[in-house]
Order: C-alpha cells, then sequence, then structure tokens
C-alpha cells in the first residue's frame, strides 16, 4: 500500500467523480480508477459503491477514509517537523480564513515569514463551518474563525478582538441626519436600532459574522434588512464608496486610509458587536509543527 493510493481514495471521497477527482490528482482517470481498485484488493473490501458511475462510500470506505485521512496528515506534520528541526520549513501551510479574519490572516503569514523565510501558505477564505470541516477532514493545517467557544477535537488560541464599524461616504450619511449628525459630534457612532433606517450591505446569512450581527440586532429588537448581502469583504468594501450603501465591515479592515477614500466616514456602532477571531487547527499529539508556529506568534506582534 502507498500513500498515493491513499491520498487518490480521500479525493475521490471529496470530489464524489472520477473525472474530478483525478483532475485534481493530476493523474488520468484510468490510473486513478486502478489505483482505488488495487487497494480494494489489498484490504479485501469494496470502499465504493460502483454501478456506471460512482454511487458514493461504502461502510468499510468511509472506515478507510477516516484512517487514510489521519494517515497522511501524519505523514505531512512528520515531514514538517523535521523541516522544522533542521530550520529549513518548506513544506506549504493550508491556511483558510472567515472574511471578517482576512487582516489578521495577512499579519500571521508576514510575521511567520519573518522568522521562516522558506515557508509558503495557501490561504483562501470561507465560511466557520467550511473551515471547521477542512481542519476535522485534515484539508486545512489551520483556521481563523469566528470564536464560539471549546471545540472538543481541535485547539484553538484567540488572536483577535475585533469589532463590526459602519462604512458610507459622506454624502450619503448627510441624507440621514436624523440617524447621525456628523456636524455635532467628533466623535459620531451610531445606534444598533439606527441602522435599520439606512441602507445597509452586510456579509450574507451564510456567514458566522452576520449571524453574530442578527443576535446583536435582535438584543435591542431590531430586525435587519440589507438592501445588499455578499460573502466577501472586498464586495462590501466597494460599495461603500458610492452614495447607495453604508457597509458593515470588520474594524481590522479599515486600517489602511486608501481602503476607504477621501470622502468616507468611520462610525462605531452603539452598543459595540465584537468579533472575537481565534487560531484553530486539529488536537493532534504531537501538534501539527506549522500550525504550532502560528499558535506561538505573540498576539502584541500583531498589533
Amino acid at each position: 500500500m502507498h500513500l498515493n493510493q491513499l491520498a487518490y481514495f480521500v479525493a475521490l471521497a471529496r470530489e464524489q467523480h472520477f473525472a474530478r477527482a483525478a483532475e485534481a490528482c493530476f493523474i488520468s482517470q484510468s490510473t486513478l480508477s486502478a489505483s482505488i481498485k488495487k487497494l480494494e484488493s489489498e484490504l479485501g473490501v469494496e470502499l465504493i459503491h460502483r454501478s456506471h458511475a460512482m454511487e458514493g462510500i461504502t461502510e468499510q470506505g468511509h472506515v478507510v477514509l477516516k484512517w487514510a485521512e489521519r494517515i497522511l496528515a501524519d505523514h505531512r506534520s512528520m515531514v514538517a517537523e523535521l523541516e522544522y528541526s533542521q530550520q529549513h520549513l518548506t513544506i506549504p501551510l493550508r491556511l483558510s480564513t472567515v472574511p471578517t479574519g482576512l487582516a489578521i490572516a495577512s499579519q500571521l503569514v508576514t510575521t511567520l515569514r519573518k522568522t521562516h523565510p522558506t515557508v509558503t501558505v495557501s490561504v483562501d477564505s470561507g465560511s466557520n463551518d467550511h473551515i471547521l470541516h477542512g481542519l476535522r477532514h485534515r484539508e486545512l493545517d489551520a483556521g481563523i474563525i469566528l470564536d464560539l467557544g471549546a471545540e472538543d477535537d481541535l485547539y484553538t488560541h484567540r488572536v483577535a478582538e475585533d469589532r463590526y464599524q459602519l462604512l458610507a461616504s459622506r454624502e450619503l450619511l448627510d441624507q440621514y441626519p436624523h440617524v447621525v449628525d456628523l456636524a455635532q459630534s467628533p466623535s459620531p457612532s451610531i445606534c444598533l436600532s439606527d441602522l435599520a433606517h439606512i441602507p445597509l450591505a452586510v456579509l450574507s446569512p451564510a456567514m458566522q459574522a452576520r449571524n453574530m450581527l442578527d443576535r446583536a440586532m435582535a438584543r435591542v429588537g431590531v430586525e435587519l434588512h440589507p438592501a445588499l448581502e455578499t460573502t466577501t469583504l472586498p464586495t462590501l468594501l466597494a460599495v461603500a464608496t458610492s452614495t447607495q450603501f453604508a457597509s458593515l465591515v470588520p474594524r481590522s479592515t479599515l486600517q489602511e486610509p486608501s481602503v476607504t477614500g477621501p470622502d468616507a466616514v468611520i462610525l462605531d456602532l452603539d452598543p459595540p458587536v465584537e468579533l472575537p477571531l481565534a487560531l484553530a487547527y486539529p488536537a493532534t499529539s504531537p501538534a501539527p509543527s506549522v500550525a504550532a508556529l502560528l499558535a506561538n506568534i505573540n498576539r502584541d506582534e500583531l498589533d
């Protein structure tokens, strides 16, 4: 049995389609099929239901899948630990972050590269559920998630305390003087209840950060009816430059003046809506070296 056989089977289980799995593994479909059949022969069990096409994983296949994911992850961690012991970490770090954690992810990677310049990092963005699934199936080394409390099978390490702010053009807000009077206060804020009176752009309900916002709004007796919903922060930042929308975005995304523009107004929310961010990685022993490296970065270094 070879590691490649296990990797091909994991890919097939993930894609649920021979052609897509073969493409993901950069091999031909016939090579993939032969490898799966050889693995079944060596283990003495059928791993997939077959007819004219794949119809899913068998009960025995799910057992093998669980172990295959673990074996591949342990092999990867072993290679990473050996590289780390030689101060030459080259194995790619697979990191995923919720959209509200993109700024923190950038800071983590930049700080890590200062001490380990040979490390390469792959960063993508997704929902909390997407990241937790990737961590549990060993498809990710680490993830930045919204901290919702302890996860039994994951280590979590608080890395930032973010919060929502309102980003809008001055021209738009001037149309709603009953909501916020920019002329009367040097540091204006906006009440959560008043958000219902302006055209808002927010993250979609599929994102955990949106759920946190909805719960905060419910506590003050207001139901949100956004004018625009999206899964991406760049969209929120872009539409806030118009006079059509005011966007609710994490404070961490508004640190650079180039992001906001000269006519932009940034308002705190009253009461604040917190977005606690945590680094999460599989609770295995020994801990994966590449993930532990991120966890060991001092929060002070991210300021």
